[in-house]
């Protein structure tokens, strides 16, 4: 500011001087001016900085997703809710490793963590990945179960012999969007 002013005066014709007034508003608007400027250029590069930051953050964000990919996911609770009777519930759950050739066994608990369902499946021999078995809402002596929340297993040996147990709800993370 006070340069231009400065400037102002050194080259203002001696006969004929500006109103000291007009002078100083001239001056004053050149500033602001250059004000106005300078916090352009700030903003500017602030928006390139959060720009960059945001970048910096998806592809962080996607990396880390992709790290996921093969683990596995939990969407739910290996619950159901049971809440009427002659429901037909399919259940797809996933398995991790083969069965040996007795296939699988769905059991279904009630809230005490008593088996209300036992059964095994008609395929031998079930491979990795999902498997769909049924439950009538039923229990094993073909009475309504009733209404209420239920834990859902599969439970099988896998070919070493070892015993695995499917929960409900547990699924392999194969992608990311």
């Amino acid at each position: 500011f006070l340069k231009l002013l400065l400037i102002e005066l050194q080259h203002q014709d001696p006969t004929d001087p500006m109103d000291s007034d007009k002078m100083l508003t001239q001056t004053s608007q050149l500033s602001a001016l250059e004000m106005q400027q300078n916090t352009n250029t700030t903003m500017q590069k602030m928006v390139e900085t959060m720009q960059k930051l945001s970048d910096s953050f998806s592809t962080s964000m996607s990396t880390s997703a992709l790290g996921a990919i093969g683990k596995m996911a939990t969407v739910s609770d290996n619950k159901i809710k049971l809440t009427g009777a002659d429901e037909l519930i399919a259940l797809k759950m996933y398995l991790p490793e083969d069965s040996d050739e007795n296939g699988v066994t769905l059991e279904i608990y009630d809230s005490n963590n008593k088996l209300v369902f036992s059964e095994k499946s008609d395929a031998k021999s079930i491979s990795q990945g999902l498997f769909t078995m049924e439950w009538p809402g039923r229990n094993n002596d073909g009475v309504y179960a009733g209404d209420g929340e239920y834990t859902v297993k599969m439970v099988y040996n896998n070919k070493n012999g070892k015993k695995i147990t499917a929960n409900y709800g547990t699924y392999p993370i194969e992608g990311v969007v």
